[in-house]
Formats: C-alpha cells, sequence, structure tokens
C-alpha cells in the first residue's frame, strides 16, 4: 500500500486527532484523483488486504528517551517506513530487520534508504548523538555528503531537539544489522 497506514496504527489517538485537525486547517486545493489501480492490487483487496481492528493507543510521556524515540521513529516520523527492508508479493516490511536500509527499494524511491542500526561498518554505529543532530538540521552526513532530497529532513529538522535525541538514542537500542546500502547518485 501506498499509504503507510500500518505504521500509522499504533499512532496515539491524541496525536492522530491532531494530525487531522491540521490537515483540516489546509486551504482546500482541486485535484481530480484518477484511479487506475493494477490487477493485482484488485487481487490482494478481494483476498486479504484488509484494515487492522481499530485500537486505542496512546504516546509514551515526551522525553528524550529510547521509547519516545521508537514511538516517533516508527509511527509518527516514518522512518521505519523508508528504512526498513520489503519483500514479498505485497512488498511487506522485514520487521526483523528494522532500520536496516533498503538496497532494493519500491519503485518510484529515487534513492535507497540507509541503515540507521548501530552496526559500525554499514550503519550509524560511529555517529554521536551531536552527529546525528547535525545531520537531521541540515541534511549533511560527519562525511560531508548531502542526504538525498527524497529524505524529509527539512521536514524532521522542525523536530525539537529532544525528540531527535529520542530517536537517536532508539536507534542505539537496535541490534546492529551490517547491510551496505550503496547510494545512487543525485
Amino acid at each position: 500500500p501506498i499509504m503507510p497506514y500500518e505504521w500509522f496504527h499504533e499512532m496515539s489517538d491524541g496525536d492522530a486527532v491532531a494530525t487531522a485537525h491540521y490537515l483540516k486547517s489546509l486551504p482546500p486545493v482541486r485535484n481530480e484523483v484518477k484511479q487506475s489501480p493494477s490487477f493485482w492490487f484488485k487481487v490482494g483487496k478481494a483476498l486479504f488486504l484488509r484494515p487492522k481492528p481499530a485500537i486505542a493507543a496512546s504516546a509514551p510521556p515526551r522525553a528524550p528517551t529510547a521509547e519516545y524515540g521508537e514511538y516517533l521513529a516508527v509511527h509518527v516520523a516514518l522512518c521505519a517506513d523508508c528504512h526498513t527492508p520489503r519483500g514479498g508479493i505485497r512488498s511487506t516490511p522485514d520487521k526483523s530487520r528494522l532500520f536496516a536500509g533498503m538496497t532494493d527499494p519500491p519503485k518510484g524511491f529515487p534513492a535507497n534508504p540507509s541503515n540507521l542500526t548501530p552496526d559500525d561498518a554499514t550503519g550509524i554505529g560511529r555517529w554521536s548523538e551531536s552527529d546525528f543532530l547535525q545531520t537531521i538540521r541540515t541534511g549533511t552526513r560527519p562525511d560531508g555528503t548531502r542526504l538525498h532530497p527524497f529524505m524529509p529532513w527539512k521536514q524532521n529538522a522542525r523536530m525539537t531537539d529532544d525528540d531527535l535525541r529520542a530517536i537517536y538514542r532508539y536507534l542505539r537500542t537496535l541490534r546492529p544489522i551490517r547491510n551496505a546500502v550503496p547510494r545512487r547518485a543525485q
């Protein structure tokens, strides 16, 4: 699915309502949306694509903790959606390799999302908290290379330092996964 509803499913009720209020505050835009689902989407919808049952979710306390960082990275900022490898006919995220990056992303991705696990050789294991914050704030990695514009670092740069610290601290709790993700030319 293009809409990452499975990741949003566990967003807190308060954050989901706040998002809806924000979207409703925007001026309307006229845009004809043409539906042209593929044969495989129609088959999937008929056989197995179903919404998950509704749940009441709450966010952990807002603080620079790994627990809050997991909530942000997985359910709000959607870092997990792009940085987790996918596989199979349904292009399902491989949650056993959460944040390991994608060497073969879905069609339409103009870049290969990087490995964000704390692996020293292929991930961000050598990055300090300061390196992480600086990268998100400026769009430039510690080695001087630029993040691909597809990465929403400009939007994420508006997070508070504590929110970004929380994400970094959560990423440091992950199992390091060796996964060399080649960068594509911009």
